[in-house]
């Protein structure tokens, strides 16, 4: 079985990593099939399985996660109103959300939830859905606080695209997971400012009406990393704000009932159901509504 998961994710291991790999999956598969046989009795909301991440260490697991809390408090805006809002929202179905991308083993989240809030942002005022890099968000934006593949904060993005005049497209500087040399070509697309959201789902929902939004959460634990399906609604899920994602929608499961986020992670169409999550919401799962934003076109 170990074997056919090493083919399936393309994994090779020189014979001295092999034991040590292999024990790391086991007690991973132990883990998510206890987690399952209560999936499958109606205990839980949502389902884990074996991905590309089972035997990675958790040093390696940790690098990767790559968003850095402010060391200075956020100024809040945007009025908590929810009236006449939809009582579901995709901005996928909508052309403001593009395909879901792998940030691979670099600490890179920050400027992939970024991008996409940015790219659904100017694809709803201007019915274009672009495609901007990535790379040059980890290559260029040092300045402004980031620190390549070792983290950063989308609102440091924005502050990078606002005062660099725009960001290129992803054709002139593809993502390659690592770091390199600053390259930029003439912008393809410019933000002109950005909004902290308050500090409350409410505030949150109200932005996500108005497009796509950065979120921060705390996706440092089991239960998150191997999630394959359903609500997720772990409750010892914490606060520890260490990963960046897009919340892209917000539904209700009509099976469960629960009210959810539609959020779209970075590591690669293989995590989850297709790349997203469905996270409860009204409950603030993972820190979801501490430090959110999105840009303005």
């Amino acid at each position: 079985m170990f074997i056919r998961w090493m083919i399936q994710n393309a994994k090779s291991y020189e014979r001295e990593q092999f034991t040590t790999r292999y024990s790391l999956w086991r007690s991973n598969l132990a883990l998510i099939e206890q987690h399952n046989v209560q999936y499958y009795a109606g205990n839980t909301t949502f389902s884990l399985s074996l991905n590309v991440f089972a035997d990675w260490t958790e040093d390696e697991k940790i690098a990767r996660n790559g968003f850095k809390v402010p060391q200075t408090a956020i100024q809040t805006a945007l009025p908590t109103t929810t009236s006449n809002l939809p009582p579901s929202l995709d901005w996928r179905t909508r052309g403001a959300v593009n395909p879901v991308l792998d940030q691979g083993a670099c600490g890179s989240c920050y400027s992939f939830s970024a991008v996409g809030a940015m790219e659904g942002a100017w694809a709803i005022k201007h019915s274009q859905l672009l495609q901007v890099s990535q790379q040059e968000i980890v290559d260029c934006s040092f300045l402004y606080g980031n620190a390549g593949c070792n983290g950063g904060l989308p609102d440091t993005v924005f502050q990078y695209v606002i005062s660099n005049g725009g960001i290129s497209d992803a054709a002139s500087s593809p993502y390659t997971g690592v770091e390199g040399p600053c390259y930029t070509s003439n912008p393809v697309m410019t933000i002109s400012d950005y909004v902290n959201v308050a500090t409350d789902e409410i505030s949150l929902l109200a932005a996500v009406a108005i497009g796509p939004v950065s979120v921060g959460i705390q996706a440092n634990h089991m239960a998150f990393q191997y999630y394959s399906g359903g609500v997720f609604s772990d409750a010892s899920c914490g606060t520890y704000l260490d990963h960046a994602v897009l919340i892209v929608g917000y539904g209700t499961d009509s099976i469960s009932g629960l009210d959810y986020w539609i959020v779209r992670n970075s590591w690669g169409s293989g995590w989850g159901e297709s790349g997203y999550i469905r996270m409860i919401r009204n409950t603030n799962s993972c820190g979801i509504a501490l430090l959110s934003s999105y840009p303005v076109v």
